[in-house]
């Protein structure tokens, strides 16, 4: 793990009434199955702005951006073997966090799956899970970094330089 990391993570929270506020939160420990992306560039898409609009009245507060690059800043062991991946690589993020085990995962229809549906209460998704759900670090508009859960099984690894 990097010693310039510190020990809180600023991001953007979308706020009800189409507001924005920069906040600090904890970094969080490392599980052995997950990880710390510090975030390169993220996307804005079409789905953003009604996320921007209506997500913090219905949901609460939450970190936008789900179309992300970035390099890998803290990765536990289990999560390093399973993808193959090591600090410092870059990582493109599926927003999608599937559970892995039903029949929509096992069969490659992933996106399908009831634990990436954000609107029926329990889903996770990148961009659209509110902070109150740890570790709060569901979005890519933080200054620093963003975290990556093991189950973000669709991850995809650029072999690029590093600059």
């Amino acid at each position: 793990m990097s010693t310039s990391m510190t020990s809180s993570i600023r991001a953007a929270v979308a706020l009800d009434g189409l507001r924005t506020e920069v906040r600090a939160f904890a970094r969080p420990e490392i599980p052995v199955d997950g990880g710390l992306l510090k975030v390169e560039m993220t996307g804005i898409c079409g789905s953003d702005w009604p996320y921007f609009v209506n997500y913090p009245r219905s949901k609460g507060p939450l970190i936008l951006g789900h179309e992300t690059v970035g390099r890998i800043e803290a990765l536990g062991r289990s999560a390093a073997t399973r993808w193959g991946l090591k600090e410092g690589d870059r990582v493109a993020l599926e927003e999608y966090l599937p559970c892995g085990h039903c029949d929509y995962c096992r069969s490659g229809d992933f996106r399908l799956c009831d634990a990436t549906d954000s609107l029926l209460g329990n889903g996770v998704r990148y961009g659209s899970t509110p902070i109150s759900v740890a570790p709060s670090l569901w979005g890519a508009m933080g200054s620093t970094s963003s975290c990556i859960p093991a189950r973000c099984s669709t991850g995809c690894r650029n072999r690029s330089p590093r600059r």
